[in-house]
């Protein structure tokens, strides 16, 4: 069996808005287009080792059976089944606007869900999967 990565860190939904130009504050504005996707840290950096052939797993903090989450995750070839599944707390996102005119982008972030309390979810992880040969990556919240 070829070593895998454990990648540790944020999962949350980023809700991408693209417009003609950023909002002044108090306007009502559209948007030219609104993409959806699973983001964060850990699932970005498992998407591009996964592109790789890494056999990356994602270990992360989710809402319990919050199913857009494991939808968004599922689309782009992750599993959820080694992350903590929490019973309290809110699905993280990232709200991003893109400025179409100048390319910018300004991103707000919501956060209302425990992390995870590593050294004890990493044993019963790695006892469940029965992972021999992983390598752990942290990525930064």
């Amino acid at each position: 069996m070829d070593k895998q990565i454990l990648i540790v860190g944020l999962t949350c939904i980023d809700i991408i808005n693209y417009a003609e130009s950023f909002p002044i504050e108090d306007s009502d504005s559209r948007v030219l287009e609104q993409i959806w996707s699973a983001g964060g840290n850990a699932t970005n950096n498992v998407v591009v080792l996964n592109q790789l052939n890494s056999h990356s797993i994602l270990f992360s903090a989710i809402p319990i059976n919050c199913s857009i989450i494991t939808s968004l995750l599922t689309k782009v070839g992750i599993s959820s089944k080694h992350c903590v599944h929490r019973l309290n707390g809110d699905l993280p996102t990232s709200t991003v606007i893109v400025n179409e005119r100048t390319g910018s982008r300004t991103i707000l972030h919501y956060r209302h869900l425990r992390h995870i309390c590593f050294l004890i979810s990493l044993r019963g992880t790695v006892a469940r999967t029965k992972l021999r040969k992983i390598s752990t990556c942290f990525s930064r919240y």
